[in-house]
């Protein structure tokens, strides 16, 4: 899970910490010193960073139901051969 944790240290709300999910919008976070690092705007109001595009999810051979469809095949091919 990639996550953004910001932490306050307002004088008058005292220390506070908020996690935002970003897991589903990227990939991980870059912090080599290329691109690294991040940075506040100068009013304060937007953060920057630098991450990774989201990877699309892979699926194998097995898990995207081919398999399940030469089994059933096969299996078919062998009893009527048979009998």
């Amino acid at each position: 899970m990639t996550y953004l944790e910001i932490v306050s240290n307002d004088v008058n709300a005292g220390l506070q910490s908020f996690k935002i999910d970003t897991s589903a919008i990227h990939g991980k976070f870059i912090g080599d010193t290329w691109f690294g690092g991040c940075s506040w705007t100068t009013d304060e109001r937007y953060f920057a960073y630098v991450a990774m595009t989201k990877q699309a999810e892979i699926n194998s051979y097995f898990t995207s139901g081919k398999i399940d469809f030469i089994i059933k095949y096969m299996s078919r091919f062998i009893h009527s051969s048979v009998g």
